[in-house]
């Protein structure tokens, strides 16, 4: 018995102590903030860039001199002006020659599905039988120069002379027999189409060159503005060279990517804040038309050597006044992502993490309490807090480290 009422006397003995210490304890000065209920707005920001609807992009062909330039940046063009021409003195002298090419095979295949005429075959038999003739002299010369050879009344020389001679005879017979022969019976099948192939391919090389002295005149496929003139006359340019782009600048959309990490937050329909360094005191809306379904890696992070990050491609249409924009101009986006009505709030400062929990420190008479509590999303300056505290509760901001339960607190006073 006389155990417990030690005991009891013990703990009430460490109580009042405990309690007299608190009391006794200077109140550690902190910074308060009220629990509101406010309209959360969620925000994403990103840099897209002023784009004319619907342009044309207008590349060189050809490569050449550009010795015409008819069109400037800021003109008004029609649909088919001619804007651009390269020279076209290479590809005159190419037509001429490739013409000339035509020509030749177009008269070959003619004479070879005409047929012979008369005369050409009178002409043949005529060589042929000549040659006949040229060949049974110089047969019998080498048969006389034999047996003077073996009679040693000559020399070696001139029996090979013979010989030579009676070859070169049956030569020339043998080809003018086939000469002839090719003219009574005409040419083979195959002949006729290799002479056929031989003229398409003359004709391909006139067409692709006609087409090349088309590209050489740059032609608008549409009435707008040049919004960018790349050439200047008497440069050179090459294959695949960006030369004009054409549209409507009063037809305007914003282009922008995405980084990675907020592009789970896009929708088509958010609206969207904007404003362009060129006019600092305008601010413009829009809302985002379009989301691409992939993301795709920029040209600035695909030159990064290390880890590049891809981006999700939007489209923003301008509504209201566009007024001094151009396409070109940098700007600065402001996308609305979601709102949360009458939410309630604390600042980000006043939500501290640990052992994977979330809480705050509330102020109850005079004393902080640790109260843990159920976060949302937020913005830059408030976190949504969906349980934990209520509204006109007042939680401390940057609660201090060494800041236990239970603790007296004084809160500073706020600068005037």
């Amino acid at each position: 018995m006389l155990l417990i009422i030690g005991l009891i006397l013990v703990i009430g003995a460490t109580v009042y102590f405990n309690l007299s210490r608190q009391a006794k304890e200077a109140p550690v000065l902190v910074q308060t903030a009220s629990v509101e209920l406010k309209d959360l707005v969620f925000t994403v920001f990103a840099t897209g860039r002023v784009e004319a609807l619907g342009k044309q992009e207008i590349y060189a062909e050809s490569s050449g001199l550009l010795t015409e330039l008819a069109a400037e940046a800021g003109d008004m063009v029609g649909a088919g002006q001619v804007l651009a021409r390269l020279d076209q003195t290479s590809l005159e002298n190419r037509l001429e020659e490739a013409l000339a090419g035509l020509n030749i095979q177009e008269i070959e295949l003619a004479k070879l599905q005409s047929g012979p005429r008369p005369e050409e075959i009178v002409r043949e038999k005529a060589a042929l039988t000549q040659a006949g003739l040229e060949l049974k002299d110089a047969q019998k010369k080498l048969e006389r120069t034999h047996r003077l050879f073996e009679q040693e009344a000559i020399t070696i020389i001139e029996l090979e002379e013979a010989e030579r001679e009676a070859k070169k005879r049956e030569a020339n017979y043998q080809a003018a027999k086939a000469g002839y022969d090719l003219l009574v019976n005409g040419p083979s099948k195959e002949e006729v189409e290799t002479a056929r192939a031989r003229m398409e391919q003359a004709r391909v090389e006139v067409k692709n060159i006609r087409q090349q002295m088309e590209n050489i005149v740059l032609r608008a496929g549409q009435e707008g503005v040049v919004l960018i003139c790349n050439g200047q006359k008497g440069s050179y340019v090459s294959p695949g060279t960006l030369l004009f782009v054409i549209g409507n600048p009063e037809q305007l959309e914003i282009n922008a990517d995405i980084a990675e990490s907020d592009s789970g937050l896009l929708a088509q329909g958010q609206k969207v804040r904007f404003s362009c360094p060129a006019l600092p005191q305008k601010e413009y809306r829009g809302m985002i038309s379009r989301v691409a379904p992939t993301a795709v890696k920029s040209a600035l992070d695909e030159a990064k050597q290390d880890n590049p990050n891809p981006a999700v491609a939007v489209e923003i249409k301008p509504f209201g006044s566009t007024e001094g924009l151009r396409p070109g101009y940098t700007v600065d986006l402001t996308i609305t992502t979601k709102e949360s009505k009458r939410a309630t709030v604390v600042p980000y400062e006043a939500v501290i993490e640990k052992d994977k929990e979330q809480a705050v420190f509330v102020v109850k008479e005079g004393r902080a309490r640790y109260t843990l509590v159920k976060t949302g999303p937020g913005n830059e300056l408030y976190l949504e807090v969906k349980q934990g505290v209520k509204k006109g509760e007042k939680v401390i901001i940057n609660p201090p480290k060494n800041l236990r339960q239970g603790q007296t607190v004084k809160e500073k006073e706020k600068e005037k």
